[in-house]
């Protein structure tokens, strides 16, 4: 790691080292910090999308329930009249309920992959674990009394974005076997 390298095989003094990697932890606490927030509004903003669906497609079927099967509709009702063209042109709401029936269901299954394929939640607990611990490392550094102490925080810093990357790459590696 290029941190590492920076910081442990240099012969800046160990306040300047301090800096350096308290610097690198704070702008990738910032990092992380903006991106949870990124995704909790895109996350946000799906869920409402797909709320409306629910909610407009529940309205479509109340719609068509009072309009096609009312009180004296159900007494009387014949399968076969629904079948047979009617010589009546049916009204444009009705009409437009009819594409919503299409419509709103497709959205919503659209949106529901889009949350699934974009894996938002382990997302944003992701991001809030790195924005923690980025944020305690910077505080910790303080603390490093020799070199020794600086690298083996250094070594703690290493191992977490390692694994960071490796579950990245692996979210876009299954992504892509998702979608293809």
């Amino acid at each position: 790691n290029k941190i590492i390298r920076i910081t442990s095989y240099t012969s800046a003094s160990l306040d300047k080292k301090k800096e350096m990697v308290r610097s690198f932890a704070l702008g990738q606490s910032a990092y992380h910090k903006n991106r949870k927030s990124v995704l909790e509004k895109e996350n946000k903003r799906n869920s409402r999308i797909k709320t409306a669906c629910i909610i407009l497609f529940a309205g479509v079927i109340l719609y068509h329930t009072v309009n096609e099967f009312s009180l004296n509709g159900m007494l009387h009702f014949n399968f076969k009249n629904v079948l047979n063209n009617s010589s009546e042109k049916p009204s444009i709401l009705f009409e437009l309920s009819f594409l919503l029936y299409i419509f709103i269901p497709a959205t919503l299954a659209r949106f529901e992959a889009v949350k699934y394929l974009n894996d938002w939640e382990r997302l944003i607990t992701q991001s809030t674990y790195m924005y923690e611990f980025f944020t305690a490392t910077s505080n910790k550094v303080n603390a490093a009394a020799d070199d020794k102490e600086l690298y083996s925080l250094l070594i703690e810093l290493n191992d977490n974005m390692y694994l960071e990357n490796l579950d990245w790459e692996m979210f876009m590696i299954n992504k892509n076997e998702t979608i293809s």
